[in-house]
């Protein structure tokens, strides 16, 4: 099979995605160090899930890499790209265990979520996604199972996501606590920012699709990436607040109760 040229509107994407694994290391780092603190499953389960998210990260990252030192998408951008999706989706199941062990999800849904998301994971790593072969090769084992796949990782995760949010919105209206339902509230913009996350990347894919000669990379594309690095801070933040955000949260509840009283 022949190779896919580099475009050159990619650059920015490497040195963006340079960025977002240094902070994805810092991130991963403190949620690891609460973890090991702490030893609660809600922080395993968010510590892994940080962990494929950047193992997602790095992968792709080493593709772009190999794509620049080439000239072409060559062997190492080809099962990057599939790994990197097949890491996402194993993080989506360490999202949906952290989400259980915090808020009540029946096992019922639980299991179901994750045999789904596993079954991804196997399909967007099979050879028959093509990644990076031009449209003009030949399709030597049959016609790619691509856009089937990429369409069950950003539904089946937004599913997940949304039940994750759904709980966390229901969580923190019923809490009277002022810093627990910011974390909470927190936890939700974060699920937000993943949701983010697809919908931008769906959007690039259409781009590309609708306007071919316009090449990828869209601005859809950094959208994407920076909604996967705030979903991160939001999720620390819910998870390891610093002094100063709870003290925010605190002052507002009181200045809240004091104006009712007036």
């Amino acid at each position: 099979m022949t190779y896919a040229e580099v475009e050159p509107k990619a650059w920015p994407v490497l040195w963006l995605l340079v960025v977002i694994s240094v902070f994805g290391f810092y991130f991963v780092a403190i949620i690891g160090k609460r973890w090991r603190d702490r030893r609660a499953l809600a922080a395993k389960f968010l510590f892994l899930a940080f962990s494929c998210v950047l193992i997602a990260i790095l992968l792709f990252l080493a593709g772009l890499i190999e794509m620049f030192v080439t000239g072409y998408k060559m062997e190492v951008y080809r099962f990057s790209l599939g790994a990197a999706y097949a890491a996402v989706c194993v993080a989506n199941v360490f999202l949906i265990l952290f989400g259980a062990e915090i808020f009540d999800i029946p096992s019922r849904y639980l299991w179901k979520y994750i045999l789904i998301q596993l079954v991804i994971a196997v399909a967007v790593i099979l050879p028959d996604n093509y990644y990076g072969v031009p449209d003009s090769d030949p399709r030597i084992w049959g016609p790619t199972i691509r856009i089937y796949t990429s369409i069950a990782v950003v539904v089946f995760s937004i599913i997940i996501y949304s039940r994750i949010l759904s709980q966390a919105l229901y969580t923190a209206r019923r809490t009277s606590e002022s810093v627990a339902r910011g974390a909470f509230r927190l936890i939700a913009g974060s699920i937000v920012c993943l949701i983010l996350f697809f919908l931008f990347e769906t959007l690039d894919t259409l781009e590309i699709t609708l306007y071919p000669t316009q090449g990828g990379y869209t601005i859809f594309n950094y959208l994407g990436f920076v909604s996967a690095l705030v979903f991160m801070v939001l999720a620390s933040l819910s998870f390891i607040m610093p002094d100063w955000l709870r003290r925010r949260l605190s002052g507002s509840a009181v200045e809240r109760v004091e104006g009712t009283a007036k």
